[in-house]
C-alpha cells in the first residue's frame, strides 16, 4: 500500500481506535508541537513525565518505553500516522510524522474542540425552561 493509499484507507473506527488511548494521544501532540523528529527514548521520557509527573521512577519509564515499542508506535506506523526508521519492532528511530497524520491530528482537535463546545452549553444551561 503507497503513501498515498494509507490516509485514503483509515476507517472512522480505525481513527477512533488510534486516538483511544491516552499513551497515542500524547505521542500526536508531541509531534503536532513541532513536526520534528522523535527519539523513542525521548518520547518514553515525555510521555511517563506528562503521566506520571516529574517524581517517576525508573520502572515508570521503563513501562512507558516498552509499550511504546511494541504496541503503540507500531500501530501509528501501521496505519500511516507516524514515519518510523529502523528495523523492525525493535528500533523505531526517528519517529516523524506520516501521510495520515494530519487526518488523525484534525480528527483529535475536532473531538476536543466538540467536547469543549458541549462543555461550554453544559455550564450555560440555568434550569429554566423556554
Amino acid at each position: 500500500m503507497s503513501e498515498a493509499d494509507i490516509e485514503t484507507e483509515l476507517s472512522l473506527s480505525d481513527i477512533y481506535m488510534l486516538l483511544s488511548n491516552e499513551r497515542r494521544l500524547i505521542v500526536i501532540e508531541l509531534l503536532a508541537r513541532d513536526r520534528s523528529e522523535w527519539d523513542k527514548r525521548d518520547l518514553a521520557r515525555e510521555l511517563v513525565t506528562r503521566t506520571k509527573g516529574e517524581g517517576h521512577s525508573y520502572s515508570d519509564y521503563q513501562n512507558a518505553h516498552v509499550s511504546l515499542i511494541q504496541t503503540h508506535l507500531p500501530k501509528l506506523r501501521d496505519h500511516g500516522v507516524i514515519r518510523a526508521g529502523g528495523d523492525g519492532e525493535r528500533r523505531l528511530d526517528p519517529i516523524s510524522p506520516g501521510p495520515a497524520f494530519d487526518l488523525v491530528l484534525n480528527a483529535k482537535n475536532g473531538a476536543a474542540l466538540a467536547m469543549s463546545a458541549e462543555r461550554a452549553l453544559g455550564e450555560g444551561k440555568t434550569g429554566e425552561s423556554a
